[in-house]
């Protein structure tokens, strides 16, 4: 149990940190980089896998969404930090992978996009 000021002062930093990186809120790289290998190593779910009407509920489970390549996820994400100003190092530490395999990634998507396009539509 906790009073309604600590649940209100959790509810609000909750809001205003949960999607941004840690090292932008004041961690250190390094810290930051190794809290997100300890909490992938233990299956923990981002903020964004919960739903904020359900979090709460100790019965809840994380949506992790659809299922989709790896490869696909890192370039869907990509875009998206791109768009918001992020450079491709900076990306690269937020999806917490090498710039190598981001950039393997993104090859390997842009090729795949490019078989797709050029593949006949499929008969309806």
């Amino acid at each position: 149990r906790v009073t309604a000021a600590v649940a209100r002062v959790v509810r609000d930093f909750y809001q205003e940190y949960a999607d941004k990186p840690a090292e932008e809120c004041g961690v250190r790289l390094r810290s930051a980089r190794y809290a997100r290998t300890w909490a992938a190593a233990k299956n923990f779910a981002a903020p964004i896998a919960w739903d904020d009407d359900t979090i709460e509920d100790p019965a809840a489970e994380p949506n992790y969404g659809e299922t989709v390549p790896r490869y696909i996820a890192i370039a869907e994400d990509h875009a998206e930090l791109e768009r918001l100003g992020h450079d491709r190092q900076q990306i690269a530490e937020r999806l917490g992978v090498s710039k190598n395999t981001l950039d393997h990634a993104l090859s390997y998507y842009r090729q795949k996009q490019a078989e797709a396009a050029t593949q006949p539509a499929a008969a309806a």
